[in-house]
């Protein structure tokens, strides 16, 4: 049988993921402490499209999930540290 499409989907980078999911930055780095199936490899991280949704499937039933942090970077056990100067959210890894 035909793998479908979507399972064969390799998405790079936040960026690609997060507009995949239409997930915020900040959300991205809470599913990663959360289990998301993804792999940061050389600085970019890596997910099959159909390993992230078998993961909402799993993760979105039972009880609702408090999540307490005001840095979601740290959150996921990732360093940050912005530039000089920088307000905005910057993580390791795109």
């Amino acid at each position: 049988m035909a793998k479908a499409k979507n399972e064969l989907l390799l998405l790079k980078g936040v960026k690609e993921i997060t507009q995949r999911f239409e997930l915020t930055k900040n959300l991205f780095y809470t599913f990663i402490k959360l289990g998301m199936p993804v792999r940061l490899i050389n600085g970019r991280w890596y997910g099959y499209a159909s390993n992230i949704e078998d993961f909402f499937k799993t993760v979105t039933v039972g009880k609702p999930i408090a999540v307490d942090s005001n840095d979601p970077c740290e959150y996921a056990g990732i360093d940050n540290h912005p530039p000089k100067g920088w307000s905005g959210l910057i993580c390791i890894g795109e």
